[in-house]
């Protein structure tokens, strides 16, 4: 295993039984709620140092306009923050947060794009993925109750 996979090990998480473009509902108990359904994917990002793919548990955010990493992230993913501008991005908190706005190469079951994505200065942020680049442009989102299932569809 790589030095890089090793680092990763305590983030890169796979969703459990996804396969393609699907994937199961997974639940959380919440104090009060009870199970709560938990909108997670599997998405790839691409490592060029590696030159490889590596899988990440995503939280589907259909409330965020774009995709949001944590910034350690970012020269592993080939991407220099020093090259980009610096910006204050605040979400429904209200408070700021450095950010810096890129492209990245994601890749969801066989099909891969590149959609922007705001790496974040805060190591605690979790995997999100938001519309911009994905739901708005490459696939459709279906949450299917019935069936406990997500469901991205590649638009054509």
């Amino acid at each position: 295993m790589s030095i890089l996979k090793k680092w990763l090990s305590s983030v890169c998480r796979l969703v459990g039984g996804g396969t393609k473009n699907k994937f199961p509902f997974a639940y959380e108990n919440i104090d009060g709620l009870g199970e709560v359904f938990l909108p997670l994917a599997t998405v790839s990002l691409w490592f060029p140092k590696e030159n490889s793919w590596l899988d990440f548990q995503f939280i589907i955010d259909t409330g965020s306009t774009a995709t949001i990493l944590p910034s350690y992230i970012a020269k592993e993913i080939g991407v220099d923050l020093k090259k980009l501008t610096e910006i204050n991005m605040a979400g429904v908190e209200g408070t700021g947060v450095k950010s810096w706005l890129s492209e990245i190469k994601m890749r969801l079951g066989k099909d891969e794009f590149v959609a922007k994505c705001f790496l974040v200065d805060n190591p605690q942020v979790p995997f999100l993925l938001g519309r911009a680049g994905v739901m708005d442009k490459e696939y459709s989102l279906y949450l299917d109750s019935q069936k406990r299932k997500i469901v991205f569809r590649k638009n054509f």
